[in-house]
């Protein structure tokens, strides 16, 4: 039996290879300020990475033992290019470039504040769920860094 590689090898191979070099890279941080060295700055890049290898592997596993799909046909990729969900993925996607490139000037909370209520918002949640969801991530967002962590966000000119 002839197996080919599938869209959940490359994807898996991927996630294995990125949260691996995230890994090695987080190794050089420094230190927290606990004993155990939890709470340092490389604590949550690293989970993000264990979860990444993990749903990694998953997905190669998938792929491997899953049923065997062929690879989509350019018509069927154009298709789905149309669709809201792609729409919405591309604009999630700007957000985000505008997030990370403005963050530091307007300021953690302002730009978290416009991002999560416009993606919530894209993902058609309705405008008071949307306002008390980003108003609990943001206060749960302040505890955990600004108390448990002791973290500076930026404040930006804002503030």
């Amino acid at each position: 039996m002839k197996r080919t590689y599938n869209q959940e090898h490359i994807v898996g191979i991927l996630c294995v290879a990125v949260g691996a070099v995230v890994l090695v890279l987080t190794k050089s941080f420094p230190g927290g300020t606990d004993a155990a060295s939890i709470s340092g700055p490389a604590f949550f890049p690293n989970l993000l990475s264990i979860i990444l290898i993990a749903l990694g592997v998953y997905e190669i596993l998938h792929g491997v033992f899953g049923n065997q799909e062929e690879f989509a046909s350019f018509g069927q990729i154009w298709h789905g290019m149309k669709s809201k969900e792609f729409v919405n993925l591309l604009i999630i996607a700007a957000l985000l470039v505008v997030y990370i490139a403005t963050v530091e000037v307007v300021g953690f909370y302002t730009m978290s504040t416009v991002f999560l209520f416009i993606v919530l918002w894209r993902l058609n949640v309705k405008l008071l769920k949307n306002l008390i969801c980003t108003a609990i991530f943001l206060a749960v967002i302040y505890f955990v860094f600004s108390r448990i962590f002791a973290v500076s966000l930026p404040s930006g000119i804002l503030v």
